[in-house]
């Protein structure tokens, strides 16, 4: 079957699994994810995407929790731009409010066939997935070159109407595990205006520390320190990007 694939880490959540009990995280992680899958995704849709046809993919969108990564699938079906934005609600939600809770993402978006059940998300696009999701240092969500191009045909003259407008991608120098900084495909707007602009996030710097140190995560070592830098100089990037863009539409 052929699924668009995300595949998210959530950074640092080893060390709160391993040092609080399970009524902990019922209460801080799951019933924040519960509140995500009924309500949440479904409010963010009626906001970023108010078409008819995406309401109608979005039932198909799974979402899965497997210790410390977050999976989420969505079967491709016509038209494909639906699949998408369903795809990428499901997706931007997910990411902007883990990130609220304390618990950042890092991810990897992909496209291709695989067996996917009730019970197994299994595949070759999976394990691709995966790869690119382990050797990002930020909370940023990466586009594989082949959901690239899938993105860019969906949403091409000949696949969609005219109010019909697919998402914003732009190119971001991502920080990467062994190959320092490459110029990697970027999904601008997973963080949304309205997210960006809040005014708890007035200042990024110190909102980013708190939310990578919530739930008594540990930012000490180099590699978290590293990470953290790197999704503060995002995020400015992504606020710069969309406050010259309100600028410019006066």
């Amino acid at each position: 079957m052929k699924c668009i694939v995300g595949w998210n880490d959530i950074l640092g959540f080893q060390t709160v699994l391993e040092n609080k009990d399970v009524s902990y995280l019922r209460e801080h992680v799951v019933s924040r994810l519960e509140d995500l899958r009924k309500d949440r995704v479904r409010e963010s849709l009626k906001t970023l995407t108010p078409h008819e046809d995406v309401q109608k993919h979005l039932d198909a969108v799974r979402t899965c929790v497997i210790s410390d990564t977050i999976a989420v699938v969505c079967p491709m079906a016509d038209p494909a731009w639906a699949s998408w934005l369903a795809f990428l609600t499901c997706s931007a939600t997910l990411h902007m409010e883990m990130f609220d809770a304390g618990l950042p993402l890092r991810g990897a978006i992909t496209v291709g066939d695989i067996i996917f059940d009730d019970w197994c998300v299994l595949g070759r696009p999976v394990v691709a997935a995966h790869k690119a999701c382990e050797r990002l240092h930020v909370s940023a969500c990466r586009l594989l070159p082949d959901a690239v191009d899938s993105i860019q045909m969906a949403f091409s003259a000949e696949n969609r109407g005219s109010l019909r407008k697919g998402p914003p991608v732009d190119w971001y120098n991502l920080a990467t595990d062994s190959e320092g900084k490459e110029r990697t495909p970027q999904l601008m707007q997973l963080f949304s205006q309205a997210f960006l602009l809040a005014p708890d996030k007035k200042n990024l710097a110190e909102y980013v520390a708190q939310r990578f140190a919530a739930h008594g995560k540990s930012v000490n070592s180099p590699k978290t320190r590293q990470k953290m830098d790197n999704t503060i100089a995002f995020l400015q990037w992504n606020r710069w990007h969309i406050e010259k863009i309100n600028v410019a539409h006066g």
